[in-house]
């Protein structure tokens, strides 16, 4: 299990073509889409490392990673989608997950549940 945050001030979003290109230098990225027909949105994250010494990249292709944070890390919050001011960027934010095979799996997917072991006496 890991934990990470996407420090402040929070990246600024990519352009559709600029989130292409981040995902072509980040091969071992997950990556998260919204599924809506008129403007899917996409946010990429690759962890780094093994254990407690991990570090990750993350992109966006919105300004707005809401959509993320209330399926993948946790619903019904109030995360505010979006620093203020004219140079906005997308909010900080922190999440769980846990490897998975090569991958990794969030706190708020079902594969992460499947992969709790409960030992009992």
């Amino acid at each position: 299990m890991f934990y990470l945050r996407l420090t402040p001030p929070g990246p600024l979003p990519s352009d559709s073509a600029g989130f292409a290109n981040w995902q072509r230098n980040h091969r071992q990225a997950r990556i998260f889409t919204q599924n809506v027909a008129s403007n899917p949105r996409h946010v990429g994250i690759q962890v780094i490392g093994r254990h407690s010494a991990r570090t990750m990249e993350f992109s966006s292709d919105n300004i707005d990673a809401k959509w993320f944070v209330d399926k993948f890390v946790c619903p019904g919050n109030n995360y505010v989608p979006r620093t203020s001011g004219r140079n906005a960027r997308v909010s900080p934010f922190s999440f769980s997950g846990m490897d998975l095979g090569n991958s990794f799996v969030l706190a708020q997917e079902d594969d992460y549940a499947n992969q709790l072991v409960e030992v009992t006496p």
